[in-house]
């Protein structure tokens, strides 16, 4: 009678367990899909970059955060090593290990004077809902 308990509680102590990696999993993900007009929060800048302007888009995938960056006396090329970004000009971080939604930051090609970076911050959206 006792190994049947025993076995119970553990069969039920791993679907409980199975039941919330899947939560902590797929949750988030379900989250930022519903949520078509929510940005993430900046990502932590570098203390001596600034930003200079501030905007936000919208458009068929959701909306996003408009960052104009600045090190004052470096050019573009620097600011975009100094935020972090990869040689496509991309960088995409869970936001913690409790919070899995992914905030990704991307560089956005236009016309602004080669001191600054243009990025644009927003939501990874795996499903593309």
């Amino acid at each position: 009678m006792q190994r049947t308990v025993g076995r119970r509680a553990g069969v039920a102590g791993a679907a409980i367990g199975l039941v919330l990696l899947v939560v902590w999993l797929v949750g988030p993900v379900l989250r930022v899909e519903l949520d078509e007009a929510g940005t993430p929060p900046p990502p932590a800048l570098p203390h001596d970059v600034q930003v200079v302007g501030e905007g936000m888009g919208c458009g068929s995938g959701g909306c996003w955060r408009e960052l104009t960056l600045s090190w004052p006396g470096h050019d573009r090329d620097d600011v975009r090593a100094r935020v972090g970004l990869d040689d496509a000009g991309r960088q995409c971080h869970a936001m913690s290990f409790l919070d899995r939604r992914v905030r990704c930051v991307w560089e956005v090609d236009d016309e602004a004077p080669d001191a600054t970076l243009r990025v644009d911050v927003g939501w990874h959206r795996p499903l593309g809902l």
